[in-house]
């Protein structure tokens, strides 16, 4: 095990860098999850628009269309 430790000190690396890569992947994973959920979110949201606009609102422009988007 000492080996080990004085092999990565020799490399220039703290002896618990395998931890800090750990704990940096996982909070890489953490805001990837957190961003899926905003995405499905959003995605949910706009389908529910497109079931309820022509309905709720026939003077609404498809958005496709509409100079703003452009």
């Amino acid at each position: 095990m000492w080996q080990q430790v004085a092999a990565k000190h020799q490399l220039g690396q703290p002896p618990d860098a395998g931890a800090e890569k750990k704990k940096k992947k996982q909070q890489r994973q953490q805001q990837q999850q957190q961003q899926q959920k905003k995405k499905k979110k959003k995605k949910k949201k706009r389908e529910l628009g497109r079931e309820t606009s022509h309905v709720v609102d026939d003077r609404r422009v498809p958005q496709a269309h509409s100079p703003l988007r452009r």
